[in-house]
């Protein structure tokens, strides 16, 4: 089952079927596998991309509650999507993005500050 973008006001939810094979390896620690959709849907993941595009658009506009509450204006809240995954969609964007990043640091900024006043 996929969410996906709304139609209107009604939510579509995708039943996928995908094939199963077994592998004839007795041997083999996984008997079975799913065949992969990555154009409908990455793996394991329970929305479609169009979908989560725009749940994470409005998880940086809005942030939580607020971003909560757009949702739901834009019927989207099907999706089940709670305060909590909007702010667990921007850390995974800005870990992901921060890890892509393999570029050295040239300058680095160090700000001073001490606890007491005249401790350095």
């Amino acid at each position: 089952m996929l969410a996906d973008v709304p139609l209107g006001v009604f939510g579509v939810c995708l039943r996928v079927h995908a094939r199963r094979y077994r592998c004839p390896n007795a041997g083999c620690p996984r008997q079975t596998f799913r065949e992969r959709l990555p154009d409908v849907a990455p793996c394991y993941q329970r929305q479609t991309p169009v979908l989560r595009q725009r749940l994470e658009a409005v998880a940086f506009a809005l942030g939580g509650q607020a971003g909560r509450r757009l949702l739901c204006a834009l019927h989207l809240e099907t999706a089940g999507t709670s305060r909590n995954t909007l702010l667990r969609l921007i850390r995974r964007a800005v870990s992901s993005s921060a890890e892509a990043s393999d570029a050295p640091v040239h300058v680095l900024g160090v700000d001073d500050f001490a606890f007491r006043r005249g401790s350095h």
